[in-house]
């Protein structure tokens, strides 16, 4: 669902995907710095997270670090949760957070697709931990 347009200014787009809601335009005025920022509203407005949904993503599931909100982004540009389990644990009082901050990447040469099986595991408990929430 798009919301904004490319005519549109940042601080007008920032409105918009904030919806009144004080926290969410508080929470895009402290990513405003970031290199990303235009990609990330728009990324916003294309996953259709607005409004209260944003404070949570930054807030619960990113743990407001800026660099784990590009992190979990970049997550979700590569289609590791779909649209649905993303909105299943925004829509939740306290989301679980989309990354396992407990876990130490091992560097090898497939460093990259060890990240992101990591990733699919830590999805499976998310799953588990969804159903026992619901």
């Amino acid at each position: 669902m798009l919301n904004i347009n490319e005519n549109m200014t940042e601080e007008e787009m920032m409105e918009v995907l904030s919806c009144g809601i004080d926290t969410a335009y508080i929470t895009l005025l402290i990513l405003k710095d970031e290199p990303m920022f235009y990609m990330y509203l728009r990324e916003l407005d294309s996953l259709d997270i607005i409004g209260d949904k944003i404070y949570k993503l930054f807030h619960y599931c990113c743990k407001e670090n800026t660099y784990t909100f590009h992190l979990t982004m970049r997550l979700f540009r590569l289609g590791i949760f779909s649209i649905e389990e993303i909105h299943e644990n925004l829509n939740l009082d306290k989301p679980i957070p989309f990354m396992d901050y407990n876990v130490q990447y091992k560097k090898t040469s497939n460093h990259y697709f060890d990240k992101i099986n990591m990733v699919k595991n830590y999805k499976l408990e998310l799953r588990e931990s969804f159903n026992k929430r619901k």
